[in-house]
């Protein structure tokens, strides 16, 4: 595991092996109370393999603008990372704690796994994109926790289902891409069969090869005119004509309404007692 952390001669990133710790001293930007900008060789992350990325609480990361590939290990942030107009790939599962943060503000943010999110998440206007990652987390993820994404992704040639936590709200602020594959779809469901997730649509959308179940769509209708891929229930706003026509009579049925209507009113009127006055 990779570890940021405050010391006296610097910021020190320490990755544990069973033989013992390896430890490297690098550069901070500001030392400001407990908050770190470290940068590897020039104002980018070097990249960091086999091992999780861990940013405990006050550690403070940006990427400047420079490109990290975790090679299929897990990003655990309980500090603030800052991926800005960088990139951060291979990531596997992404654990945002309590109190921690990461803002996108026009880079990209790529994983393979599990979303989960009890701290805060800022998308600017990037781009977080969940993708296949050959030998890792090949069959899809779970997402959990309340997130507004500027962009979401689902990007899959393998049949990956997410399953989203049952009651939380996934809202898409700009564009969401979901892309499967003929004969293997690109799956996303309530976790809890019966209780759906909610994605909020506000912006538009490209959807492919697509199956959903347990999934109620509270923004803008999802896959318009498109049928589910799945045998998937509990599906609302998603799928099927969002414009239904208003159902109209047969001309014909209308011209003998027209006339039964028009019997109905002589036979009242022939009816009506005819009144008298008395000189």
């Amino acid at each position: 595991m990779h570890r940021f952390n405050r010391s006296d001669g610097g910021l020190k990133l320490t990755k544990r092996y069973a033989s013992g710790d390896w430890v490297r001293t690098v550069h901070f930007l500001t030392t400001t109370g407990r908050q770190l900008s470290a940068f590897f060789a020039c104002c980018a992350l070097v990249s960091i393999a086999h091992a999780d990325l861990l940013i405990p609480a006050g550690g403070n990361i940006s990427l400047n603008g420079g490109t990290s590939n975790l090679s299929c290990t897990d990003l655990v942030v309980g500090g603030t990372l800052n991926i800005d107009s960088g990139s951060l790939t291979g990531v596997r599962n992404v654990s945002i704690q309590a109190g921690g943060s990461i803002t996108v503000t026009s880079g990209t943010l790529s994983l393979s796994g599990d979303w989960s999110n009890a701290g805060s998440f800022t998308g600017g206007t990037g781009l977080v994109s969940f993708v296949d990652l050959a030998g890792c987390a090949t069959g899809g993820g779970t997402i959990s926790g309340n997130t507004t994404f500027s962009n979401l992704s689902f990007v899959s040639g393998v049949g990956k289902t997410y399953q989203i936590a049952s009651g939380s709200t996934q809202t898409v602020a700009q564009f969401l891409t979901v892309q499967g594959s003929s004969g293997l779809p690109l799956v996303l469901r309530g976790a809890t069969p019966g209780s759906p997730a909610f994605i909020a649509l506000l912006g538009d959308q490209s959807i492919n090869y697509f199956g959903a179940a347990d999934l109620t769509s509270t923004g803008k209708w999802l896959a318009p005119n498109q049928t589910n891929a799945i045998n998937g229930a509990g599906v609302t706003r998603v799928f099927g004509d969002p414009n239904p026509p208003i159902p109209t009579l047969h001309p014909l049925v209308v011209l003998l309404l027209g006339a039964l209507l028009a019997g109905l009113v002589s036979v009242t009127l022939r009816k009506r007692p005819v009144e008298t006055r008395t000189p």
